[in-house]
């Protein structure tokens, strides 16, 4: 969680991303304004930008957690086919000793898809974090509709008790409700 970082760790990070990948420069998204605000020397190392327009979706918190309203109405569906179809499903939390598993899951879901600079750079960047899970204090879980069948997966970083910064999620789109669930 890069807000408990001090910002010479947060540099060093970027700069061993960097040497690892060969990149001439490193984006780092979604960082908390607290951050910024107690770091403010943060502009002589990053170009700090705001985007207020860079989301995907938004729905509350309540109505999501209860799935209630006719926006969620598809959702819903799709979950109680996929409960329906895989009554055994379960989640196990990411760690060191299925991360890697996890990272393989993830590289066969972007072979699908069209072979763009996007999912290169997204390659790279799984394979970073999820090398790193811990040092860069990762959290995650894997959905399995079966014992060894991955359906999903999501990787975040907590930014407090409440919210969560979500790096990465994927998920079989062939297996109804697998990417809602």
């Amino acid at each position: 969680r890069y807000r408990d970082l001090l910002l010479t760790e947060l540099c060093e990070i970027a700069d061993d991303f960097k040497s690892f990948y060969g990149l001439d420069e490193v984006i780092i998204y979604d960082v908390d304004s607290s951050f910024v605000e107690k770091n403010p020397e943060i502009t002589e190392f990053f170009a700090v930008e705001f985007d207020e327009d860079d989301y995907d979706y938004l729905y509350l918190n309540q109505q999501l957690a209860t799935m209630s309203g006719g926006i969620l109405k598809k959702k819903r569906n799709l979950i109680n086919q996929f409960e329906k179809a895989y009554p055994d499903y379960f989640v196990e939390m990411i760690d060191s000793k299925n991360a890697s598993e996890c990272y393989s899951f993830a590289i066969t879901l972007n072979n699908l898809l069209a072979q763009t600079e996007f999912v290169g750079e997204e390659n790279q960047s799984m394979k970073y974090a999820f090398e790193n899970f811990e040092k860069l204090s990762l959290n995650g879980f894997i959905l399995y509709a079966e014992k060894d069948l991955p359906v999903g997966f999501t990787v975040f970083s907590a930014l407090n008790e409440d919210y969560a910064d979500i790096h990465f999620e994927k998920a079989r789109h062939d297996i109804k409700g697998a990417p809602q669930i």
